[in-house]
């Protein structure tokens, strides 16, 4: 079932990382009607943690415009790295400068975006499921090395 933006939407996101291959990131969404949507991927090696999860916040925010138009959402994440560089852009970004302007280009795209941290593994429903979701993304990957 579709998601109704109308109240805006929760949405969880997570990257996975094992080192020296590849990463996974997800995203849930969740409406305030309770009704839900994910995706995932995965990203061939080199990459790392933190692009991982700044990779499911481009995620999230590219693909629920696209199908809702812009939004408000709160952002929910479990790496501060992430938290603290989108919300607040003024602090020191020498690392990842390609992927914080993708998410800020798409950040843009919404009527309201905020963002929030919450500790990993701790049994919040979402932020599980988003972990279980870029885990399984990174594991199941497969790509074609040149």
């Amino acid at each position: 079932m579709a998601l109704n933006p109308t109240k805006g939407l929760l949405v969880y996101t997570d990257g996975s990382y094992s080192n020296g291959g590849p990463g996974g990131w997800s995203w849930v969404a969740v409406d305030g009607f309770g009704e839900h949507e994910h995706d995932a991927g995965f990203i061939p090696p080199p990459t790392t943690n933190n692009r991982m999860e700044m990779e499911a916040q481009v995620q999230a925010l590219d693909t629920l415009y696209a199908k809702y138009g812009a939004c408000e959402m709160e952002i929910v994440s479990d790496s501060q790295y992430v938290v603290l560089g989108c919300q607040y852009p003024e602090r020191a970004r020498n690392a990842n400068a390609d992927i914080w302007a993708r998410i800020e280009t798409s950040a843009q795209l919404h009527d309201h975006v905020q963002w929030r941290h919450v500790r990993g593994h701790v049994g919040v429903k979402w932020n599980e499921l988003a972990d279980t979701l870029a885990v399984k993304a990174r594991k199941e990957a497969r790509w074609q090395s040149s």
